[in-house]
């Protein structure tokens, strides 16, 4: 399939048992991966277009709802030293 090597194709098997210890956030969970890999391209357009409107609603609620920001909880923003950018430090 597209070219793949046989590893490069298994990378995203999930059998049943390793499923209950993932994370929900885990990419192989992603419905509009696991319809693309089943081969059905057209229920995973519909479904990435769903995520990426949904992103897009968050994103503009946030803009015109002040102090609903996200705050990450593993991150802190900083300014870097040298470059003097603002930047995501772990702890």
């Amino acid at each position: 399939m597209y070219y793949f090597t046989q590893f490069t194709l298994q990378l995203n098997n999930m059998p049943d048992d390793l499923r209950a210890k993932l994370p929900p956030t885990d990419s192989r969970l992603r419905p509009d991966m696991r319809e693309l890999e089943n081969g059905d391209l057209d229920a995973a357009t519909v479904e990435k277009n769903r995520l990426e409107e949904k992103q897009r609603a968050l994103r503009k609620f946030r803009e015109e709802n002040p102090g609903n920001d996200f705050e990450p909880h593993y991150f802190t923003k900083t300014i870097d030293a040298d470059s003097q950018e603002e930047v995501y430090v772990y702890g």
